[in-house]
């Protein structure tokens, strides 16, 4: 089997503990239905990759963000410097297991190039 290197891994794990934070912090005061999904999922993910170590697994775990991503939480919850962290870091994970899996190459620059510096068009369908 092919391991996620560990260097990466450990990086994929902390984004993960961020999001978690954040939604947490953000429970503090917004009761919405869809963060209290968003921070149970976003904890399910955090312990999956803390136990998985291949990279089959990340492509499993990054199409079920990415599909959450899309069609759940890529939304915006409230008009917040917290919420947009939260999407971003949703993002950032999904930028950064793409490079770790070798999918879409260009996707950074694409990353860079949409001017929201977001790595989804406006309806949150994914550029890749």
């Amino acid at each position: 089997m092919d391991k996620i290197n560990e260097i990466d891994r450990k990086e994929l794990i902390e984004i993960l503990e961020d999001l978690v934070k954040t939604i947490t912090i953000m429970q503090t005061y917004n009761k919405d239905f869809l963060l209290h999904l968003n921070a149970q999922e976003a904890k399910d993910w955090l312990a999956y990759l803390k136990n998985h170590t291949e990279k089959d697994e990340l492509r499993a775990l990054v199409k079920e963000i990415s599909e959450r991503f899309e069609y759940r939480f890529g939304d915006e919850v409230e008009s917040s410097d917290l919420d947009t962290k939260r999407v971003r870091l949703m993002e950032k994970f999904l930028v950064k297991s793409s490079k770790v899996l070798g999918l879409s190459p260009s996707l950074t620059e694409r990353y860079r190039d949409n001017k929201d510096g977001s790595i989804f068009n406006n309806d949150h369908s994914y550029w890749g």
